[in-house]
């Protein structure tokens, strides 16, 4: 079965698991998606399972460099000017959000040391991100990120910061990406999503329990 698909943005999963039941309800054993021009946002995974029947699928743009699928979705928020050069808004649900694009332009999520493409690892890293000094100015680093590379280079660690107790300690989890754990690095590191690191034009900072 052959369908053509033209329903984009945040509709076009919807456009998808339609083709695909369409498929499943027909009996076919192989679907042929075509897919016009333009940008397909998945906002959450589109599930294909052995039990649907069918044997194979393919996913052909009608001009290659001119049809996108990614995984997102176009945020819904009403921005307010909090301060000078400051804006906030609250979304209508809560996301998991790691990335913002920004009429095309990537923007990059507020962290120290500060993005350079030029950098090296990670993009930029600092040996004091965990400092005390630096801790001791975050008024409540929850729901901040720290990355670090392996003592001996081999992959990267990531962890997501819990909370600072009252003796400025940082609780954090995660760190589950590398089975060989011998150790962090002490220099090839990083934070970011920490309200006092929104210091950069064009960064941004989220707040989970508020959206």
């Amino acid at each position: 079965m052959k369908i053509t698909i033209s329903q984009q943005g945040d509709l076009a999963l919807d456009a998808f698991e339609t083709a695909v039941n369409k498929a499943q309800m027909a009996g076919e054993r192989q679907l042929d998606i075509v897919l016009k021009n333009g940008t397909y946002r998945f906002y959450k995974p589109l599930q294909i399972s052995s039990e649907m029947g069918l044997e194979g699928i393919t996913i052909t743009g009608e001009n290659r460099g001119k049809t996108v699928i990614c995984g997102s979705m176009r945020i819904k928020a009403d921005w307010q000017l909090e301060k000078q050069g400051y804006w906030s808004a609250i979304l209508d649900q809560q996301l998991d959000l790691d990335a913002l694009y920004v009429n095309g332009r990537l923007y990059h999520m507020a962290r120290y040391p500060k993005y350079d493409e030029a950098a090296g690892y990670m993009q930029g890293t600092a040996p004091d991100c965990l400092s005390e000094d630096r801790v001791s100015g975050w008024k409540n680093p929850e729901g901040g990120y720290f990355h670090v590379m392996h003592d001996q280079l081999w992959g990267d660690f990531h962890y997501r910061i819990t909370g600072k107790d009252d003796s400025g300690k940082i609780s954090m989890e995660g760190g589950t990406q590398n089975n060989r754990r011998t150790g962090l690095h002490e220099a090839y590191r990083y934070i970011e999503n920490i309200t006092e690191e929104l210091t950069e034009e064009n960064e941004w900072f989220y707040n989970r329990e508020t959206g």
